[in-house]
């Protein structure tokens, strides 16, 4: 067991340390200014670390922080910087860890090709910073330099398969479930509109997470992606984060914001590399559930007698489910369930997608923000400005509902596996992924 680590987190993997494997372990309540449970690498190395294929496999990350400095890179459960090509991170329970910074669960920053991030259980962790808005309460994917900063060297093929990803919170930024940026850079084809490297997300369940900015899963300078087999459902966009107090009442009500996936325009540095005028990243986007992910907003102005969060709006819920920054773009979803397929915001091109519950075997059992356990306060949940911390003044307590029924008896909420009789079965497009998430 490794605990109560300090500065350099619980284990601190600095430099020439390949094939290395951790498993089997405890790591929990330790602290890091560049990474709280396990770190692989330096934020900004001169020279390749060389920590190739390394392996975190069967092993407990909990309750650890990262992050100390504002603006510095730390993500709070596992820290991937550059150099560490090949890496697999498997099998893991990654729990209530916290960042100040980007990447609360897992962050990968930096070039490491070839990196694996499967099987794992990425749940309940947050990110959250008043003044800087961190992004990625589950995970954070990215290349360095990160957007705005200079052209990245790109992240390196990425797979993320079979996780779930729930519980999490990017409480004053973007992404509470995933959140990438720089993904591409330098590997960018000129007159392609892509890249080299990939990043792939499928046979995931994703639900459940809140996300204070936009988007539970957003991509940032992402050229090249595929989307597949994934279920995205029943996430939260509370707009509580500083940039969602952006229309006509001030710091006295938000505005919606995107609660699924948000595809940002590319940057500067990117559209040269690929020698284009303009583009945004635009995933495969194949045979996934997207349902029931609510965009609700924050009310000072008297919402049923104080402040506080509505999701149901005089009796309508909002799922603004896809969208494009500045809303100049739409997005190809193809084969999908979707909750609406009217959202403007999907291509006319886009095909074979239905609209249905998917009838999920259980219910979902996030209750703070959704209206079932505040019935009595018309849907609010009690999130409380304060105003003297500044930037982001809103963080947004939520959780999960018994498993118990009135009765005492247990249920089946949160299983997301399909009935037999739901609408997703039999829709699907040939990707090629033999198995699904219980492989």
């Amino acid at each position: 067991m490794f605990t109560g680590g300090d500065n350099g987190g619980g284990v601190l993997l600095n430099a020439y340390a390949p094939n290395f494997t951790l498993s089997n372990d405890i790591i929990a309540f330790n602290a890091g200014d560049h990474g709280g449970g396990v770190r692989v690498g330096l934020p900004t190395p001169a020279t390749d670390p060389v920590n190739d294929n390394f392996v975190l496999r069967n092993s407990r990350i909990t309750q650890n922080g990262g992050g100390a400095n504002p603006g510095d890179e730390g993500p709070g459960g596992v820290a991937l910087y550059a150099g560490a090509d090949g890496y697999l991170i498997e099998e893991n329970f990654i729990c209530g860890n916290f960042s100040l910074a980007n990447g609360a669960g897992i962050g990968h920053i930096g070039l490491s090709d070839e990196g694996r991030i499967r099987n794992n259980q990425i749940v309940f962790n947050q990110s959250f910073d008043q003044g800087t808005g961190p992004n990625g309460g589950g995970l954070f994917i990215a290349g360095a330099p990160l957007v705005g900063e200079g052209l990245s060297a790109g992240a390196g093929d990425v797979w993320i398969v079979g996780n779930l990803i729930q519980g999490n919170q990017a409480g004053a930024g973007n992404g509470g479930a995933l959140a990438t940026n720089a993904f591409n850079g330098s590997d960018a084809i000129p007159g392609d509109a892509l890249a080299t490297y990939s990043l792939r997300l499928i046979n995931n369940t994703i639900v459940n997470n809140v996300t204070g900015g936009a988007g539970v899963i957003v991509l940032s300078d992402v050229a090249k992606s595929r989307i597949i087999h994934n279920t995205i459902a029943h996430n939260d966009n509370t707009a509580t984060a500083a940039t969602a107090f952006t229309g006509p009442n001030g710091f006295s009500q938000s505005v919606r914001q995107v609660s699924g996936i948000y595809a940002l325009q590319h940057s500067a540095n990117l559209l040269d590399a690929l020698g284009v005028a303009s583009g945004f990243a635009n995933p495969e986007f194949l045979d996934n559930i997207v349902w029931h992910n609510r965009s609700c907003y924050w009310s000072d102005t008297g919402v049923n007698g104080g402040q506080g969060i509505v999701c149901d709006d005089a009796g309508t819920v909002f799922y603004d489910e896809f969208g494009v920054q500045g809303d100049n773009g739409c997005v190809n979803i193809d084969y999908s369930v979707i909750t609406d397929l009217g959202d403007t915001a999907i291509c006319p091109s886009s095909t074979h997608n239905v609209s249905g519950d998917p009838a999920f075997v259980g219910p979902s059992f996030l209750t703070s923000p959704s209206t079932a356990p505040f019935a009595g306060n018309g849907g609010r949940v009690e999130a409380f400005a304060t105003l003297d911390e500044g930037g982001n003044f809103i963080d947004v307590p939520f959780g999960l509902d018994s498993a118990l029924d009135p009765g005492g008896q247990l249920t089946l909420k949160g299983n997301f596996h399909l009935t037999e009789n739901s609408p997703a079965v039999d829709i699907g497009f040939n990707t090629g992924v033999a198995n699904d998430i219980d492989g």
